[in-house]
């Protein structure tokens, strides 16, 4: 019969009618949906008011029973991405891939690198006057290497920096300790009984490596009983803020911090700058009579506030807790997406500044009050790598309210993917192209032409070729760490080689299709390096001369494994081979392999 599709050459007459039946539909379906579902379709970001600040500012104290020591461990600390009072960064150290995990066992954390270094760093409060000695120990086991390994505490307002290095392999178990030169800094901070030691432990390695790091430890000594004294300052309404504050930073481009300055009576010249780095962070301190004034620390302008006094009795310890006037404005992002750059501050000041900040965001941030105007801007990659979207909102305040962050981007999440009506509309217009272009043209279809379809030896290769439009070719991984108070995370961006896309993703992160700056040149040499011998490799499924091996057809299934070889070899970054290019590489073999089954079949007849 002439209208079999067995009857003409292929199916590539067949084949034009089923791709514009496929177009049509792809626009119809792809356009009803984006209609359909909840995608916001213009991008905002809105301050809100969340309605007015409650509590009251100031300081309590709450003293309960406790026992004096003379030697004690102030710092028993976890080293962790996510630990009470640590900040962490990474950075590639090579442009190979890089990435790190995570682990906790029971003596330690384990850090698994490659070719990346971690810098973790911890804020101490350090009341060094009443140590007769005061040492800063940690270990670590390598269990592969080689690794190098740097220990250093600063001690703020001081010259004084001590520091240890060492160079380890696999199998090296070392012990770092650092000895506090007490009598330096007494001798370089008079008048001050407290100090805050900034403690800073590197993990670098050029290659792979993993290291079990153990507890830092503070041991100390004192020739007389220390209580123990918790510090917490808080909100208005009593949350904990220590988690979000980064004083040296905020000391260093000129904002105000939140700080304590506890002073004893029994030495009134004789103070203590406190700057809290976790929710009840604690100190040991002689029993006695203290004076303390609470607020916000600036270089310029110091500390100033009411004055609170209270006292620790002997066998006693307190939690003292400081009440600032702070406005909480609360984060409320969606879709969830790497930030490119998120700030938040009063007038045009970022007080906070966070760069790619990754998921989970912060449920809150909290900002000095202030009788002025609250601005939020963030930007975030839209598209085209290097293009970004900058929003921005303001809201004028009296510094009695707090506010909602609402970040709305016209994504939603399908799959695990952030995607725009738009990019659903092409999406579904590929896919229903290649289907349409495999199973419309087949039509009449009976047991028989479709027996005889599928065992062309030329029909499975193009089946491969057609779903490694769908799986990434290539995929790299990098570090995200922001500058601030940022968990550093892996990203991974996926190549999608037939579609000139990249799918940026990382933990928790749906991925999101961004596209390379020169896609409208990438396109037509995708259309003769890919598409077009994709189609004429199509159009040749159940034609004649299915059991002898065509030139044409043989170069037509070759382009695309040669394109991701070429783009492989010559791309200025190392890449790591994935399934879609593992579908083009073995097409050719199966079509190979195919023709070999074909013509023993018919010995066999």
């Amino acid at each position: 019969m002439k209208s079999d599709a067995l009857d003409t050459p292929g199916l590539g007459r067949k084949a034009l009618v089923s791709v514009m039946a496929a177009s049509m539909l792809a626009v119809m379906l792809g356009g009803a949906i984006s209609f359909v579902l909840p995608a916001h379709q213009v991008p905002s970001i809105e301050l809100l008011s969340e309605g007015p600040c409650t509590g009251v500012m100031g300081q309590t104290i709450s003293v309960f029973p406790g026992i004096g020591l003379e030697n004690f461990t102030p710092v028993n600390s976890t080293v962790a991405i996510r630990g009470l009072g640590w900040t962490c960064t990474a950075s590639s150290t090579t442009a190979d891939a890089s990435e790190f995990t995570e682990s906790f066992t029971e003596t330690g954390t384990r850090y698994s690198i490659e070719h990346c270094d971690l810098y973790f760093e911890r804020f101490i409060s350090f009341p060094y006057a009443d140590y007769s000695s005061f040492n800063y120990t940690i270990g670590l086991d390598v269990e592969y290497g080689p690794i190098g390994v740097g220990f250093s505490v600063r001690f703020w307002g001081t010259p004084t920096i001590i520091q240890d290095s060492r160079v380890a392999e696999t199998g090296d178990s070392l012990r770092l300790t650092l000895s506090v030169p007490l009598d330096d800094i007494a001798a370089q901070s008079p008048g001050t009984w407290c100090l805050t030691a900034l403690v800073t432990i590197d993990i670098r390695t050029s290659s792979c490596a993993s290291v079990l790091l153990s507890r830092l430890l503070g041991i100390a000594q004192s020739q007389y009983p220390l209580l123990p004294l918790a510090i917490d300052l808080e909100s208005r309404n009593g949350d904990s803020i220590s988690r979000y504050m980064h004083p040296w930073y905020g000391m260093e481009n000129r904002f105000s911090v939140p700080a304590v300055n506890i002073t004893r009576l029994t030495d009134p010249i004789c103070g203590g700058l406190i700057f809290p780095a976790q929710p009840n962070e604690t100190i040991y301190v002689q029993p006695g009579r203290y004076s303390c004034v609470s607020g916000f620390y600036s270089e310029l302008g110091g500390l100033s506030g009411p004055s609170f006094d209270f006292e620790i009795g002997n066998n006693e310890q307190a939690l003292l807790r400081c009440r600032l006037d702070m406005i909480r404005v609360s984060l409320d992002i969606n879709p969830v997406f790497i930030i490119d750059s998120l700030s938040v501050g009063p007038g045009y000041d970022a007080y906070y500044s966070f760069v790619d900040l990754t998921p989970p965001y912060p449920e809150a941030l909290y900002v000095p009050s202030c009788n002025t105007t609250l601005t939020a801007s963030l930007r975030y990659t839209a598209g085209l790598i290097g293009f970004g979207r900058y929003l921005a909102a303001q809201i004028t305040t009296n510094g009695t309210e707090n506010f909602i962050l609402r970040v709305r981007l016209p994504y939603f999440t399908i799959f695990g993917v952030n995607l725009s009506p738009g990019e659903l509309i092409v999406i579904v217009f590929v896919i229903g192209l290649l289907l349409g272009s495999l199973l419309l043209a087949q039509q009449p279809s009976t047991p028989r032409t479709r027996s005889r379809i599928t065992h062309d030896p030329r029909f499975w290769p193009v089946v491969l070729l057609c779903l490694s439009v769908v799986f990434p070719w290539f995929s790299q991984s990098y570090i995200v760490s922001s500058l601030l108070w940022q968990v550093p995370t892996t990203a991974t961006l996926d190549f999608m080689i037939p579609l000139s896309i990249m799918l940026r993703r990382a933990t928790g992160v749906p991925g999101q299709p961004i596209y390379d700056s020169f896609i409208w040149l990438n396109i037509p040499v995708l259309f003769f390096v890919f598409w077009g011998p994709l189609g004429w490799a199509m159009s040749r499924i159940a034609g004649p001369h299915a059991r002898t091996a065509e030139l044409g057809y043989v170069v037509s299934i070759l382009l695309p494994a040669t394109v991701g070889l070429v783009f492989w070899i010559s791309y200025p970054s190392p890449l790591t081979p994935q399934f879609g290019l593992f579908l083009v590489a073995i097409a050719p073999l199966v079509y190979i392999v195919g023709l070999l089954i074909c013509r023993h079949a018919i010995r066999l007849k």
